[in-house]
């Protein structure tokens, strides 16, 4: 996705069950390295009912194989 000019790689994913995040962290480095970027976004929604909104709801940095990932949890 170009943003302002910029490249900028977002994954979207539905999460299904413990481990869709990792999954998830090594395809979008996988997809970083293929275009040369250091940094992208990785977007988790959750489909469980159980976790409240204040579990689900976050943003972190993950270092992955020398790249920056922010995952964003809703």
């Amino acid at each position: 996705m170009f943003w302002r000019a910029e490249r900028h790689a977002v994954e979207l994913k539905l999460r299904r069950d413990t481990e869709t995040e990792g999954e998830a962290l090594d395809q979008l480095a996988g997809y970083l390295d293929h275009l040369g970027l250091g940094e992208g976004w990785l977007v988790l929604f959750d489909l469980h009912k159980e976790p409240s909104w204040q579990e689900r709801l976050f943003v972190r940095e993950v270092e992955l194989a020398g790249k920056t990932i922010h995952v964003v949890g809703c």
